[in-house]
Order: C-alpha cells, then structure tokens, then sequence
C-alpha cells in the first residue's frame, strides 16, 4: 500500500496492541514516535470523513503494525480499527503524512452445522464449529419452545444453516447472517423453523405449520443453568424473614449468555386514579451493538433494519450475587447521618438550656418582694 502510493519506503514492521485507556497519541508515545510526527500522524487522520468517530471508537486490543521513521525509512501504520476495514497512514519523502481508510476482501458461504449434545447446548454447538452470535439466534428462536433446562438430553441433536462473512486475510469468521434453517431433535421429537422475510424486510422465523417461532415468552432465559429459588413464599435473602416471592431465580457459572425472556410493555396503576385503571408508560425491548442501524417499527419496538441479530457487547459484565444497583454512597450518607444526629443533638441541648432559663427567670420573677 505504502509503496503504491508513492511514501518513504518502510522496514522493520512491529506489531502491538492498544492497551486499556490508551489513546491514539499515547500508543504513539509508547512505540518510539516522536511528538513531531504524532503530531502530523493524528492531523493526517483528521482530514478523512468521519475521523472524530473514528478517534473515539479506537477499540481496545486493536491491532497495530508499524514502522518507527529514520532518515532512510518511512514512519507508517495500519490500525485494525474495524472489522472490515484498515486504515492505512503513511509517511511522504517531504515528511508529510496521508491516510486512507481500505476495505479489507471478505467473503461469504454457506454453512451447514450440526451436532449431538452432551453435556450442554451451548458447549455442544460451539463445538460444532457454530459461531457465538449465530448460537444467540439459535437460543433466541428455540427459548420460545424449549426449556434448555428440563427438555435438553444427552444424545438430543441439532442442525443450522447459516451464512457467515470471512476476513480473507486471516481467514477467520467476522460476521454471521440470520439463519435460513434451524432444527432440533428433542427426546425424539423433532422442531424445525425456517426463514421468512416480511414486507418490511425483516427477518422471522416459522415451523412447518406456518406457526411463528414466536410466543409470549422464552421459557428459560439461561441455558444450563440450575432453579436457585422457586415462586411462592421463601425467606428473604436480604431481610430474613419469610416473603412472597413472585418469580423464579436461576444460577449458572460466570460466562453463562443469559437471554431477555422476551419483550414487553410497562404499565402503572396511578395513584388516586380510578381502580383497575392502567396507563401504558413504556415499550421493553432489549436492543444492543453500536454501529447497527435500529428502526422503530409499527408495533412500537426498536430493532435492527435488515432484521440481524447485532453482536454481544464485550463490555458487558456479568456478576453474581445480587444485581441491585444505588446511585447512594454509603459512606457519604454514614457520615451526613451522624452529622446529622449530632446536629439535631445539640439542638435539643438548646431547647432543653432555654427552658431551664426561662423556668429559672420566672421562678425569680415570681419571688415576694
């Protein structure tokens, strides 16, 4: 590329990585660039549509080759900045710098995936070489269905097709599309669904009756997870005493993808309004993935326009114990409330040694002369 263009030839090429919290000028300072030519390498970048997004969006762990410049050789760069695409910049022989950003050759096939499940589904199927965000669809599409708590078995079987993007270069899978096929055989029983675009083009799924993959809500929400607490009365695991608990609780190792049971509307009973009264407040949908182009559509929900299911957001944490979360510092409001305390202390020992004057200055008017 660099040669193509006409740039300071370039040598030595070292790879690194940006680290957590680098920037780009600070990458730069780690790897021997010098501020001169941090400076020429960032303005270089700025001159290209879009560069303030793609300053910011500069994930961690990127890829970085380069070449540190000399009197002979050229400074130059390639950053991996997104999956698809390379952004190349490249030192002049008048010491300038350009930049250009370059699709990097993809291609896509065809997959066709199946496997037998031993001892969990998801295990099972990324051993049958299925990718994460196809196996999130699969598990999107059956938990209306299946419950991968009780209906899994050992021997169950399980087939896909699918389509998957590959970087040509690295020969490895970038992206996924949605599925064209899914089935699973169950104790015997077989459920299949296929791919279905609608008028507005986006993707649904539907069995061989013609039935949408669709119901109310998903079954299980967690794959090969154990029912930790069950609906009705149990003590409370934070006040201790005995409370009706109005849902189940799941528990399953740290990594397990846990799925949003399906959608949903919010609605409220307003105070001092008219009894059974309800009033709609909200659309829940569960949405994710920057960088996909969402629409809301005619039933009120937000979701992608060409019907794809966007990738896992890798900054997402998963925790256990209790989730519940307070903007409240405990620490902060430990020391108003003794301050407090002190305060409201010490006004009572004003009200209490008015009193006592005030008694004491009656008592002395009420003396005989």
């Amino acid at each position: 590329m660099v040669h193509k263009e006409g740039g300071k030839a370039v040598s030595n090429i070292k790879q690194t990585k940006l680290m957590k919290n680098e920037t780009l000028h600070t990458m730069l300072l780690r790897i021997n660039f010098d501020i001169d030519n941090i400076i020429k390498i960032i303005s270089s970048i700025q001159k290209l549509p879009n560069s303030k997004d793609i300053l910011k969006a500069l994930p961690t762990g990127m890829r970085v080759s380069y070449s540190n410049n000399s009197k002979i050789i050229g400074g130059a760069l390639k950053l991996r900045y997104n999956k698809t695409k390379d952004l190349f910049i490249w030192q002049n022989y008048d010491y300038s710098y350009n930049a250009r950003i370059v699709l990097r050759p993809t291609k896509f096939e065809k997959t066709y995936a199946t496997g037998s499940i031993k001892s969990s589904f998801y295990k099972s199927a990324i051993e049958a070489g299925i990718p994460e965000n196809t196996l999130f669809e699969m598990v999107k599409l059956l938990g209306f269905s299946v419950d991968f708590q009780r209906d899994i078995r050992e021997g169950d079987t399980f087939e896909v097709l699918f389509s998957k993007q590959i970087d040509v270069l690295d020969d490895k899978v970038i992206d996924t599309m949605p599925m064209r096929f899914l089935s699973i055989t169950l104790s015997g029983k077989k459920e299949t669904f296929f791919e279905f675009k609608d008028k507005d083009g986006y993707t649904r799924y539907y069995d061989e009756q013609g039935k949408s993959s669709i119901r109310t809500l998903m079954k299980t929400p967690i794959n090969g997870a154990r029912l930790s607490s069950r609906y009705g009365n149990r003590k409370h695991p934070i006040l201790g005493y005995n409370k009706m608990h109005r849902g189940v609780d799941f528990s399953a190792p740290v990594g397990t993808p846990i799925f949003a049971s399906g959608d949903g509307i919010i609605e409220i009973e307003p105070l001092n309004g008219p009894i059974g009264q309800k009033v709609k407040v909200a659309q829940l949908a569960t949405t994710y993935g920057s960088e996909v182009p969402l629409a809301k559509t005619i039933d009120g929900f937000v979701r992608p326009i060409d019907g794809s299911i966007p990738a896992p957001d890798n900054r997402t944490v998963l925790l256990s114990g209790f989730l519940e979360g307070s903007n409240v510092k405990s620490v902060d409001e430990l020391v108003s409330g003794i301050d407090q305390s002190r305060a409201y202390e010490i006004n009572v020992k004003f009200v209490t040694t008015a009193k006592e004057i005030d008694e004491a200055t009656a008592s002395l008017m009420r003396m005989p002369q």
